[in-house]
């Protein structure tokens, strides 16, 4: 459309396919928000008489979506798919540690204690879209500065990529963040936006629904829960400030854990 064609309802109708494509809504507020001001820089510019985007176009009240979590078969199906990824071991890494995608970006190899089986989450590291760079950021709570133990599968894959030879030339080329571990082929962090596009890709070819690098987290901590790991050490291990958070977004069980439970209930209330 040209720009001077674009009315609120226009505007609107964006924001309501997002909604309906399952979109979070600080994803569908950025894009608000992004629409605004490319309209009023339009406007500034007399290339339009008026901003499109008035007060009436709004983000659409979130439903209260169940959280995304995968089932194990789904985990299975997923893995099983994502191994001939090239990102495969980032997937499988917030599967064994449940730290987010932006901390996985910020690991470095200086964070890793080998001996202590120990990792060390220090930082984060955002993309931002419109300049298309890294920004290298503190974690926003004291308790996002934590220590996370290694599983056997966590300790195997980073003694894995510490094997590999680098994406790039040491001695000839020092990119940015090339003491960073989670990196693409040549040597650069991967946004969120493009790990959205390679997992769409593999939940298709799994038959599974769609996910998010966040919905690997929301399993992580749905595993945790199902082995009977106590909340206040999940809350240290995913660096929320407060239990309730951990509560609140996370105790939740699978479908699958549901149907253990009532078999055992039936169990033991089974006449002999």
């Amino acid at each position: 459309m040209s720009m001077g064609d674009v009315k609120p309802m226009h505007c609107q109708n964006i924001l309501n396919i997002m909604d309906n494509q399952g979109y979070a809504g600080a994803s569908m507020e950025r894009t608000r928000v992004t629409l605004s001001a490319m309209f009023t820089d339009a406007c500034e510019n007399d290339i339009i008489a008026a901003n499109p985007v008035k007060k009436s176009v709004k983000c659409p009240k979130q439903k209260n979506r169940s959280t995304s979590v995968l089932t194990l078969d789904m985990q299975e199906r997923f893995l099983g798919v994502a191994k001939k990824s090239v990102h495969y071991s980032h997937y499988l890494f917030i599967l064994q540690t449940g730290i987010r995608s932006s901390e996985l970006r910020g690991l470095k190899w200086s964070d890793i204690d080998f001996q202590n089986r120990m990792i060390h989450i220090r930082r984060n590291v955002t993309h931002d879209s419109n300049r298309n760079q890294f920004i290298t950021g503190e974690l926003k709570t004291l308790s996002g500065q934590r220590d996370i133990p290694m599983t056997q599968t966590a300790y195997d894959l980073l003694m894995e990529l510490k094997r590999r030879p680098a994406p790039f030339d040491p001695e000839e080329d020092t990119p940015e963040f090339g003491e960073h571990i989670f990196l693409n082929r040549n040597g650069r962090l991967i946004p969120n936006s493009n790990y959205d596009q390679y997992m769409k890709k593999i939940c298709q070819k799994a038959g599974i629904e769609r996910i998010s690098m966040h919905t690997l987290r929301h399993t992580f901590a749905t595993r945790c829960i199902e082995s009977g790991m106590k909340p206040k050490t999940l809350q240290k291990i995913l660096g929320h400030a407060n239990i309730a958070m951990t509560m609140d977004l996370y105790v939740h069980v699978t479908e699958d854990e549901t149907e253990k439970e009532m078999q055992k209930f039936e169990k033991s209330c089974r006449m002999t």
